[in-house]
């Protein structure tokens, strides 16, 4: 089984993670014995309990990426759920502590067992929206005009999914439940914007299954994303081989005259040039109409003086949790999300139909995009 190659930077990166959210852990520890009225619990225990739920998350992720059964994906599933209950029970808990601080300076007194009790009502209410909006995936259509697209292609529609992290949660069912939206939606190709998988090992061809269901006349083109370094990009190509998607590996095909083209994700701790690497292609021609489908929206002023007419990604979910969608914001500026234009080049980058860590969504959605094709 492939794991990243860079191990020390990986093992720095959890540790980093871990000692966060150990932080968060005993955060919240500290407020429940102080504030939410369960010192009868006892500190010591309280303290206690909130240190395993801390490590729960990675704790389940390495076993189930080694041993995949029902059990150690529910132990996943709830792990993952715990996350983002932790993450609205640490806004609010955050919030209720500078509330209580700016009522009491103004000598307001306040029933604080009650404050933590709608605390923590706060947060399971949002947990439990987040989850079902993860779940309620919507059909987002977008129009792109596109210089020098073939007639033949004018007015035609073609559907992007990424990010979908079939594995220890999302299963062949779900897979099956898009299938039948974007069939629904007569297309003539599909592509999928990489992290199809989740990283998790153990058989996953069965999950996959539905991908033979799809009726794009063009069928399915794909190119990989960083989920699937993690899990061996082989490893990913292998169980996909069964599947009539054509995997597209630095490479350019043509489809009626329309260019379709798919950069690899580089290995972790690799740099990759990918304007280069397109311009390099056999039969390239900046002039033609193109489509780029690369997992994550980098490289963006060069990539968009390469000729490429249309770039599909995905990678940064918008990240599905309020306030993280900021934080993407920052790290890819306006094309962390939607439909950005240059000149000839359009970029979309999808928040991704799946989720990864926790199932929940709140202030993003779960989309397939729909995409008609106009000539510019």
């Amino acid at each position: 089984m492939h794991r990243p190659t860079n191990i020390f930077a990986m093992t720095i990166f959890v540790l980093l993670i871990q000692g966060f959210l150990t932080g968060v852990h005993y955060f919240l520890a500290y407020s429940i014995v102080h504030f939410l009225g369960l010192w009868l619990l006892g500190t010591s225990i309280t303290f206690g309990i909130f240190t395993v739920l801390s490590i729960l998350f990675f704790l389940s992720t390495w076993i189930a990426s080694y041993h995949d059964t029902r059990f150690t994906r529910r132990l996943y599933y709830i792990a993952s759920v715990w996350l983002g209950f932790i993450h609205f029970l640490s806004l609010a808990v955050f919030t209720m502590w500078i509330g209580i601080y700016f009522l009491e300076y103004f000598g307001i007194h306040v029933p604080i067992p009650f404050i933590g009790f709608i605390t923590v009502i706060s947060a399971l209410s949002l947990s439990g929206y987040g989850l079902y909006r993860a779940k309620d995936t919507v059909i987002k259509n977008i129009s792109v005009s596109i210089k020098n697209l073939p007639a033949n292609w004018h007015k035609k529609k073609i559907a992007l999914i990424s990010d979908v992290h079939i594995g220890h949660i999302n299963r062949a069912k779900y897979l099956r439940n898009i299938v039948k939206k974007i069939n629904a939606e007569n297309v003539e190709l599909l592509c999928i914007a990489g992290d199809l998988f989740d990283g998790m090992d153990g058989r996953l061809e069965h999950l996959l299954d539905p991908l033979g269901e799809v009726t794009a006349s063009h069928g399915i083109v794909y190119a990989d994303g960083n989920h699937e370094t993690y899990l061996g990009v082989e490893r990913a190509f292998r169980a996909l081989g069964h599947t009539p998607t054509r995997i597209l590996r630095d490479e350019r095909i043509t489809l009626d005259g329309l260019d379709i083209i798919g950069i690899d994700y580089p290995e972790p701790g690799e740099h990759k040039d990918i304007a280069s690497t397109i311009l390099t292609l056999p039969g390239y021609d900046r002039d033609a109409a193109s489509i780029l489908i690369y997992h994550t929206p980098y490289q963006i002023k060069k990539i968009s003086k390469t000729g490429i007419k249309l770039e599909l990604c995905g990678h940064t979910h918008k990240w599905q949790l309020w306030p993280y969608s900021l934080l993407t914001y920052i790290a890819f500026w306006r094309f962390h999300y939607g439909l950005s234009t240059l000149w000839d080049y359009n970029i979309y980058t999808s928040s991704g139909v799946g989720t990864w860590w926790p199932p929940m969504r709140v202030g993003t959605q779960s989309e397939i995009v729909i995409i008609e094709l106009l000539q510019k």
